[in-house]
């Protein structure tokens, strides 16, 4: 699998829904996310894709209820996987990246992980919690 592009998204604390189609290669790759319209408080997800001319990385991170700056601490973890500039992609040094950035909020704040690589044709799942990858 080859493509020329080179892109990151991240989204954050939507209000309503956002939502977009995009091809990469042979892929159409599809993302929906919506906040909770019965939750009154701030939404605490983050969707976040990575990819370059070989590798694609999508997935959530979802601030585990309960905890303080669940909020930050799934952005946080988005934003370690959108910044990753590494080939070729080492999946453990991603999760620990993502767990000192969280430990480093210094607040006690926890996130989920669910994370889909895919590289040369072969498709990986990690997940970090309650979040669940469905392929």
């Amino acid at each position: 699998m080859q493509s020329k592009d080179n892109y990151s998204l991240l989204i954050n604390s939507v209000e309503s829904f956002e939502r977009n189609i995009l091809d990469w290669g042979n892929y159409r790759i599809g993302y929906f996310i919506q906040k909770n319209k019965d939750a009154l408080k701030n939404n605490e997800d983050t969707l976040f894709l990575n990819l370059n001319q070989s590798r694609l990385l999508i997935g959530v991170s979802d601030g585990a209820g309960g905890h303080p700056r669940g909020d930050e601490a799934s952005l946080a973890a988005g934003r370690v996987v959108t910044d990753l500039k590494d080939d070729p992609f080492e999946p453990l040094n991603l999760i620990e990246e993502v767990n000192d950035e969280v430990i480093n909020l210094k607040a006690g704040a926890a996130t989920t992980l669910a994370l889909v690589a895919i590289e040369q044709d072969y498709v990986r799942c990690f997940s970090v919690g309650d979040s669940e990858v469905l392929f």
